[in-house]
């Protein structure tokens, strides 16, 4: 049988959510049954090295600005010479430059994949700019449109999109995320801390929409009631030289109870090292570290935003977004339970996802969406009207 030939392409190949599920999608799918070849609009960023050593083809433009007309050329020139059966494409920029390439460079079926609630009015306005311009493109360039979550469909609708995406959430890789009998010492150690010392922490690069002030708000109202708690940030940005986050916390009189990790490799040890692990985003899809954090068996407290209140069902605890004070209440009411009682709950999340939210169930409806598409022949002149 001849494999199904993919194409995918992205903005660029960093560390984002979703540059991380493709890059368990493309190694996870069975290559007796699918070709998969990725192709960056700018450079191959930290992940592109790692899907050639798993034999995944990375091409990458070199487009240093969006729009780039020598690389848009290029782009087409590259899908007339491969002819993919599918062009998928991941991010709005890529969504509106590989969807028109692969229009103009003939057979194949375009997929979007929304990976994010619509903008709102905190985020960057070329950001705002993208998802309008791929709200008015989405009922003539996509074939299909695939989305990470229910409210990203739902958000992307109210924006102007056509309706009808294809909802399949990112799936956890539980053999890497899960509880870890040492961690929680090992942790404590790296940051010089007493070994009870209650621990909680958020997995995020500094962005507006990821909610560090509020995170940070909460903390202090934590501890104004005595609580002797530290916390840990890592993520991209999360460093001690960003100066609105250092002001943050100087202002909040919390430089000696806040750790700044920046990036980092270790994310499944630092997650099973927490007492609590807390999502403070203002806006999201599908939020893979609130995944991350339950399959390692940690009580999660998070905002209602996205699909998190989907994720996380009976398994941890959902406060309104933008609201410290409930953020605080719901980490105060975790760590005033005793040891069992969190653990009761951390295990009940990691199951959640064992049993619903996997990376191989996500890559397994990948699959079977991309199988249908072959099989229903899309039509190529126009989008689909569902």
């Amino acid at each position: 049988m001849t494999p199904i030939r993919i194409t995918h392409i992205l903005p660029g190949l960093g560390v984002g959510g979703a540059e991380r599920m493709l890059s368990q999608l493309v190694t996870g799918m069975d290559p007796l049954q699918f070709e998969n070849r990725v192709i960056s609009l700018t450079d191959e960023g930290a992940l592109g090295g790692h899907l050639r050593e798993r034999g995944v083809e990375v091409q990458e433009l070199g487009m240093r600005r969006l729009p780039d007309p020598v690389g848009f050329a290029r782009l087409v020139a590259w899908l007339r010479l491969s002819r993919p059966d599918i062009v998928q494409t991941w991010l709005y920029a890529a969504d509106i430059v590989g969807g028109v390439a692969a229009r103009m460079a003939g057979p194949g079926t375009v997929v979007w994949n929304i990976r994010q609630s619509a903008p709102g009015p905190e985020d960057a306005y070329r950001h705002r700019w993208s998802a309008r311009t791929a709200a008015l493109l989405s009922g003539s360039v996509p074939h299909r449109v695939l989305s990470c979550s229910q409210e990203a469909r739902r958000s992307h609708e109210r924006l102007g999109y056509r309706s009808g995406a294809v909802v399949i959430a990112n799936g956890i890789d539980v053999c890497t995320f899960r509880p870890a009998t040492l961690a929680a010492e090992s942790l404590r150690g790296e940051l010089r801390l007493d070994p009870c010392t209650p621990l909680v922490g958020m997995v995020a690069r500094f962005d507006a929409a990821k909610g560090h002030r509020d995170f940070l708000e909460a903390l202090a109202h934590i501890v104004e009631h005595g609580h002797r708690l530290h916390a840990v940030l890592c993520g991209e940005g999360i460093v001690a030289s960003n100066p609105r986050l250092a002001r943050w916390i100087s202002d909040l009189g919390l430089s000696h109870r806040v750790h700044l990790l920046g990036r980092r490799h270790d994310v499944p040890r630092l997650l099973a090292g927490l007492d609590v692990a807390v999502s403070a985003s203002r806006s999201e899809g599908f939020p893979n570290a609130v995944g991350e954090a339950m399959a390692a068996g940690v009580p999660c407290v998070a905002t209602d935003v996205g699909d998190t209140a989907l994720l996380l069902g009976d398994t941890g605890t959902i406060v309104p977004a933008r609201d410290p004070e409930a953020l605080a209440g719901a980490v105060l009411a975790l760590l005033g339970a005793d040891e069992s009682t969190r653990r009761a709950v951390g295990a009940r999340a990691r199951q959640r996802i064992r049993q619903h939210f996997t990376i191989e169930g996500a890559v397994e409806r990948y699959a079977r969406f991309y199988r249908s598409l072959v099989r229903s022949d899309v039509p190529q002149g126009s989008a689909c009207r569902t």
